[in-house]
């Protein structure tokens, strides 16, 4: 396993995080100026930090590459004022190291991931946590459902 070297400010973090919608146009399409207006909001209000895409930001509806712009448009916003957790949830083990190696480019603080909500096993969200350590030396926020899903996954039961 990976050792990663926290900065004071992420070994102990505190306060609010916040999670900005994911404004869209009438089209459908992604309303960069208004996302820039929310997370402008948030760290006006006094946000200690910024997570985004993520499921309260309607990362379900977005494409690989849309998630991927918000993502660089949130950390461009954001600019070093305060943590930054980049969300790279995806279907697949593959699907996440591939968007970790872009948003490590993006200069994100650290990220957010899950498994596939499809998970049959304590052992499958062990390894993919497992795996997916071992493709970063971003700091990782691990993020489990335990009702609805991920199905047949107790904490308990946890390696």
């Amino acid at each position: 396993m990976t050792t990663v070297k926290l900065s004071k400010d992420l070994q102990n973090p505190r306060g609010v995080y916040s999670i900005p919608v994911t404004p869209f146009h009438e089209d459908g399409k992604l309303d960069i100026e208004s996302l820039r207006k929310c997370i402008e909001f948030c760290l006006e209000k006094g946000a200690h930090g910024i997570v985004m895409p993520v499921n309260a930001s309607e990362v379900a509806t977005l494409t690989d590459e849309e998630r991927i712009k918000v993502i660089k448009e949130g950390s461009k916003v954001v600019n070093g004022s305060v943590h930054f957790v980049a969300g790279v949830t995806g279907n697949s083990v593959e699907q996440v190291k591939e968007s970790i190696k872009i948003v490590e480019d993006v200069g994100v603080d650290s990220i957010i991931t899950m498994p596939s909500t499809k998970v049959a096993s304590a052992q499958y969200v062990y390894d993919y946590f497992g795996e997916i350590s071992k493709s970063t030396n971003l700091p990782i926020c691990c993020l489990l459902y335990t009702s609805p899903s991920p199905r047949d996954v107790e904490e308990s039961r946890m390696p």
